[in-house]
């Protein structure tokens, strides 16, 4: 059964048409039907800026969530749900308590640390390759999606892009992605397919291992099998393909078969696949009994004893478990010196991608522009005057006024004022307003379980990106069960 979701649509009135309703809901629309969301409901705002909350069926919408009859909102890209923080924090943290998630179609986050932080971070920042210089350059896109050229975003992992912005074939990371996709048939599920490869010592871009959500997007993506896709614009065989159309339409099937049904199905043990049991070294599962009174109880129980081999670790209360490994993280995250390791890794990310670079490179192509301009305006001086110097004049004055427009979006961006203690202060915000299983998908590594003691393994990257953060803390027995006692952690590194 497909989970129901909703799509909100927005223009505002500067220079900007029902064309534009029509595009964001199409995006929107192919997103839920790639995810297998059953749009429910559409809210449009026409004329509607995003500067405040102040719009009709913004408001509806939000009214709408506390019904229960939709999970998720879709919007074209964030700055469709709000541009200003305060407003938006204030609003998703009114969807959150609904039980509604806010998704964008266009402006995929990860579920590392980094990932949550880059959300709050798109809500308040004018990116280089944003919403608006996207309209402002819609027509040399179009061309440049036909070229099979880059035109901005996360450079989709496999791929790296030359100085034409052409995509080339990244020669360090084309093998790991052949081996997630023909490996993918031999397990069906994704989260199966994430250990194997966290098993294999395979990271991703930012040397951190592979999440469920960044595999998902990797299958989800038409590059690799050559097709370019941007926003509502499609171009077949127009880059180097990694893998053959057969390879990602098989996995795409199977997605579709099976994702869904084993979502549902894992949701409830929010701690699958990242529980180990220190007594022998198997996994820890999840399960349910009834008691003779006829309730239904879910525990955690290690896979060898479950299977009635050799084991004494005793069972775990899910629900105690899950909330002390919850709290735990919430603790940890907001230690001064966690938040100093993800504000520089959020630092390092801004850094590579060289904006100061992309603005030389800028004022270099308009030198040589104002050159060439030069050029033709004495050949005219000098009585040469014909059609084609006519036509270079008008093209090269075009791209002047292109290119001056993109240096204008770039300088403008909110990202060159951006300190370490904001960055600090974004993940403060980010991480308060997380559900719980979002928290515990995008902070623990693994936990393994002892009967005197349990280890929670961050999923935070150091210099060293095979070096996790690991505490460990002393277990008591409540009520029967392993509890936690939470007094004089020992926090150390432990290389996986």
């Amino acid at each position: 059964m497909k989970e129901k979701a909703v799509i909100y649509t927005r223009y505002s009135s500067e220079k900007q048409t029902e064309q534009s309703i029509e595009g964001q809901t199409h995006v929107c629309q192919e997103y839920a039907a790639a995810h297998n969301l059953q749009v429910v409901k559409i809210y449009i705002d026409r004329a509607k800026s995003g500067r405040n909350d102040n719009r009709d069926d913004f408001q509806k919408m939000l009214a709408d969530s506390e019904k229960g009859n939709f999970s998720y909102v879709i919007v074209y890209a964030f700055d469709r749900f709000a541009r200003n923080r305060f407003d938006s924090a204030i609003n998703k943290a009114r969807l959150k308590k609904n039980g509604v998630k806010l998704i964008s179609a266009t402006q995929a986050i990860s579920d590392s640390p980094e990932g949550i932080l880059l959300e709050s971070l798109l809500e308040g920042l004018d990116e280089y390759y944003s919403a608006e210089l996207s309209q402002k350059l819609r027509r040399g896109r179009k061309e440049s999606i036909e070229k099979g050229q880059y035109v901005g975003g996360l450079i989709p992992y496999g791929y790296s892009v030359d100085k034409n912005k052409k995509y080339l074939i990244n020669t360090e990371e084309v093998e790991n992605v052949k081996l997630i996709f023909s490996s993918f048939p031999k397990f069906m599920r994704i989260t199966p397919l994430v250990n194997f490869l966290r098993e294999e010592n395979i990271y991703n871009r930012s040397g951190c291992f592979f999440t469920n959500r960044q595999i998902e997007s990797i299958f989800n993506n038409p590059i690799y099998k050559g097709d370019l896709k941007s926003g509502e614009l499609y171009c077949k065989n127009c880059v180097p393909a990694i893998i053959s159309p057969e390879t990602f339409n098989a996995v795409q099937e199977i997605l579709n078969n099976s994702i869904t049904s084993y979502s549902k199905s894992s949701a409830d043990f929010l701690l699958s696949g990242k529980l180990v049991c220190g007594e022998c070294g198997a996994n820890i599962v999840g399960e349910s009994g009834t008691s003779k009174t006829g309730k239904t109880y879910f525990y955690y129980n290690c896979r060898n004893r479950k299977n009635g081999n050799k084991c004494n670790l005793v069972k775990i209360p899910k629900d105690k478990l899950e909330d002390i490994v919850y709290q735990k993280a919430r603790t940890e995250i907001l230690k001064p010196d966690v938040l100093s390791t993800i504000a520089n890794k959020i630092t390092e990310i801004i850094q590579s991608n060289r904006i100061d670079i992309k603005i030389e490179n800028i004022k270099k192509q308009l030198v040589s522009i104002d050159r060439k301009i030069n050029n033709l305006v004495n050949a005219i001086q000098q009585g040469i005057i014909n059609e084609k110097i006519k036509q270079q004049n008008i093209k090269l004055l075009g791209l002047k006024d292109e290119l001056e427009k993109k240096l204008d979006v770039i300088i403008k961006s909110p990202i060159f004022s951006l300190t370490s203690e904001k960055i600090k202060e974004y993940i403060k915000n980010c991480y308060s307003h997380s559900t719980k299983k979002e928290l515990i998908e995008s902070l623990i590594y693994k936990v393994e379980i002892f009967n005197d003691k349990f280890k929670i393994i961050f999923n935070l990257c150091s210099p060293n990106p095979k070096i996790r953060r690991t505490i460990e803390f002393e277990q008591i027995t409540f009520g029967g069960s392993p509890g936690i006692r939470t007094r004089d952690p020992l926090i150390k590194s432990q290389v996986l």
